[in-house]
């Protein structure tokens, strides 16, 4: 190309001189100057620095970028922090969020009776508690024999004293805390004992303990036209029970009304516990039988909180799953009378169980 002669750009197109190496347009390299005449890549004919297609067959005369090795790496290097960047905003996003449950104020309900007295004042027995709680709006303590819990004022303060005056008669009083939430629902109610005696009052007084054993039974069987029964015993003793020892042995019978099936003729088992005021429980070991009338095996003891009697009766799961069974509750202990609730309930084979049982009470004068 003679020096002095016109040339376009092949950017914009515009003419610029031929001793130009940009373009004073639009700034473009102009790149034909050092390597002479642009051909076409494919029919090799001389073409326009301009072009985009070659005049002569058509050929795209745009340059093709060529992936390199490092342009790969880069590219690989880019995405791989763009995944680091991305996981650690979206691990911060994690840990945005609710405050745990003791800052929202969702405290799990916990109550606590931290004492309990019993003393003699104006002629008059005084009992006081000293109980805390959190996790609900408002607590009440209640003491039977004072005011009722209804109007038992209500106590905001986690930690508070209450105190009632229960009269002139000695014995043993359970005081409670019962915690409500906003919507005056219980959440927590735990109770505690103290004993008013006569000792409180300066008088000398030594009541004597012994063991006091009282033997009884009775037959547990549906009472409903269906499956449920119930019943209850009185017991009477000669002085206050304060804890007793459970022994017993029980046979189950076949429906006395039917004597059709015959399935659990002849099932027995031997029943050992204890029970007070505060608690109660019962072991309950069945003997070698046909429990699920297919196989006679020996079954291991299970035992049953807050019960003074279980029997799991006959079914035809009884090794996968106990869902039929009898129990009794024992209540009335600190006075000379204790009361035997029992429950019965079989869908299946509806048995009748006898249950024999010896109480060796801790009884005082």
């Amino acid at each position: 190309m003679k020096r002095g002669t016109k040339l376009r750009c092949h950017v914009c197109h515009k003419t610029i001189d031929n001793i130009s190496n940009f373009c004073k347009y639009c700034g473009a390299k102009i790149r034909t100057l050092k390597r002479g005449p642009r051909k076409c890549p494919n029919c090799k004919k001389e073409v326009e620095d301009f072009s985009t297609y070659c005049r002569h067959c058509g050929t795209s005369l745009m340059k093709k970028t060529k992936l390199t090795g490092a342009k790969v790496l880069t590219y690989f290097l880019t995405f791989v922090l763009l995944l680091v960047v991305l996981f650690v905003f979206y691990t911060s996003l994690s840990k945005i969020g609710p405050p745990p449950e003791k800052e929202l104020g969702k405290v799990e309900p916990k109550t606590e009776l931290i004492s309990v007295t019993c003393s003699w004042e104006d002629n008059l027995f005084k009992v006081c508690q000293t109980s805390s709680w959190e996790g609900g709006s408002y607590a009440r303590g209640y003491i039977p024999g004072g005011e009722d819990l209804e109007i038992s004022p209500r106590q905001y303060n986690n930690f508070f004293v209450y105190c009632q005056k229960v009269g002139k008669d000695e014995g043993f009083r359970v005081v409670r805390t019962v915690l409500y939430d906003e919507a005056n629902n219980v959440l927590k109610d735990t109770g505690k004992g103290v004993e008013c005696t006569s000792m409180v009052r300066g008088e000398v007084a030594e009541p004597q303990t012994y063991n006091f054993n009282k033997y009884s039974w009775f037959r547990a069987m549906r009472t409903t036209g269906y499956s449920d029964g119930s019943g209850s015993i009185i017991l009477e003793f000669p002085g206050i029970v304060d804890s007793c020892q459970i022994n017993g042995t029980y046979r189950i019978d076949d429906d006395p009304r039917s004597r059709v099936r015959q399935y659990c003729e002849g099932a027995t088992g031997n029943l050992y516990g204890y029970a007070d005021i505060f608690r109660q429980y019962v072991t309950n070991d069945p003997g070698s039988f046909i429990w699920d009338g297919k196989s006679r095996q020996d079954p291991i003891p299970g035992t049953h909180e807050r019960y003074s009697i279980y029997i799991s009766t006959c079914d035809n799961l009884f090794y996968q799953q106990r869902r039929y069974y009898v129990n009794a509750v024992l209540s009335g202990f600190r006075t000379k009378k204790l009361v035997l609730d029992w429950t019965y309930k079989d869908e299946a084979n509806k048995p009748a169980v006898d249950v024999f049982f010896n109480l060796n009470c801790q009884v005082r004068e």
